[in-house]
């Protein structure tokens, strides 16, 4: 999560990635407790997919903004080009070719398994964080 940068927040923002199910109604309970802890009367949830009626109605009720997959890429369309080539600028920097890793949110390091010598993502956080993904790891 993430507070507007100033003094005091007046909106903090979520930004929730999303695939294959709709975004229930956890994640803005959870935005919902982030607002009430740092004492801020409007949030916004983002994500790249859709949200179930409940999480709809319970942010209705709440002073929840939810932004979904589509809101977000029409306001994105909506900008002038120079603020669009600006975000995708911003947006593009980076490492995207190594994955994160999902329990420590940094970035994974490649590895080899020393049995069958398969290549595989390990987090650089190993043994106190055992996530691992196989698949595209560099040799």
């Amino acid at each position: 999560m993430c507070a507007q940068a100033s003094e005091s927040a007046s909106l903090i923002v979520h930004c929730k990635p999303w695939s294959a199910y709709r975004v229930g109604i956890k994640p803005v309970r959870e935005l919902l407790g982030a607002m009430a802890s740092a004492g801020v009367g409007e949030g916004a949830l983002v994500s790249s997919g859709r949200f179930t009626q409940e999480a709809m109605n319970f942010a209705a009720n709440e002073n929840i903004k939810l932004i979904d997959g589509a809101d977000l890429l029409g306001k994105l369309a909506a900008l002038p080009p120079e603020q669009a080539l600006a975000l995708l600028k911003f947006a593009t920097r980076g490492d995207f070719l190594t994955p994160t890793c999902p329990g420590c949110s940094i970035k994974m390091i490649s590895r080899r398994s020393t049995a069958e010598g398969r290549k595989y993502w390990g987090c650089p956080n190993y043994p106190q964080c055992k996530e691992i993904l196989f698949g595209t790891a560099p040799g």
